[in-house]
């Protein structure tokens, strides 16, 4: 792949205390991407596009092993998926290496783990198209829009994370979704909301389904939304 369009912008403050290395601070780190494209080399239609991302308010204290983040955001990423005949997935062709990587032997198990803390994550107006052609006839998939807000991410914690989510898909089908989640404890305190599931969109999954596992089998759906 390649970046066919993009802008970076970057910067951070850096303070060394030679009598005291565990204050040495890393402040006021602000990372935002702008106008974003990928696409495949051999190609002209984009696979990932994006359009703006920030970090900003950033703190590391690379001794302490601590980072603190007021807020990332990302506004408008989007991506294309096709599920090919053969049941791979052109996005991950596109990103595979047959470079093998060497992992690094775990002997630091005694050591402090970093801590993360995350004011605030919001993603706003994602879009996601995924095309299943490994059936027919083919199946697609779209996320019409996806916003996502978190609170409060501590790790490791065991507070809970607060977020606020919204959900649209194929036009019809719309969720809500709104709680606390416990990382450390795997506990969702949460309230869900979804309505007008289209069934007949994906009635290619279900007549193949029932034709691999019964003998005989013939239906005919028009209309079905749950």
């Amino acid at each position: 792949v390649e970046i066919a369009d993009g802008m970076l912008n970057a910067g951070a403050k850096f303070a060394l205390n030679v009598d005291e290395l565990n204050s040495t601070k890393i402040s006021d780190i602000f990372v935002g991407l702008q106008k974003l494209r990928i696409k495949p080399k051999d190609r002209d239609s984009d696979i990932i596009t994006l359009g703006s991302f920030l970090l900003s308010g950033a703190e590391v204290l690379p001794f302490s092993k601590e980072v603190k983040i007021k807020n990332i955001s990302l506004d408008e990423p989007k991506a294309t998926l096709v599920k090919n005949s053969d049941g791979s997935i052109d996005l991950a062709n596109y990103f595979s290496s047959d470079k093998k990587i060497k992992q690094p032997e775990n002997n630091q198990s005694h050591e402090k783990p970093w801590s993360l803390a995350l004011e605030s994550i919001s993603l706003k107006k994602m879009g996601l198209s995924f095309n299943d052609k490994s059936i027919a006839p083919v199946v697609e998939s779209r996320v019409n829009e996806l916003n996502l807000i978190v609170k409060n991410i501590v790790l490791p914690s065991e507070k809970p994370l607060f977020y606020d989510l919204s959900l649209l898909v194929n036009e019809k089908l719309s969720c809500s979704s709104k709680g606390s989640v416990k990382l450390a404890e795997s506990e969702v305190d949460a309230h869900l909301k979804c309505a007008d599931f289209d069934v007949v969109h994906y009635l290619p999954y279900i007549d193949k389904a029932a034709l691999e596992n019964l003998k005989t089998y013939k239906t005919q759906l028009n209309s079905a939304v749950v």
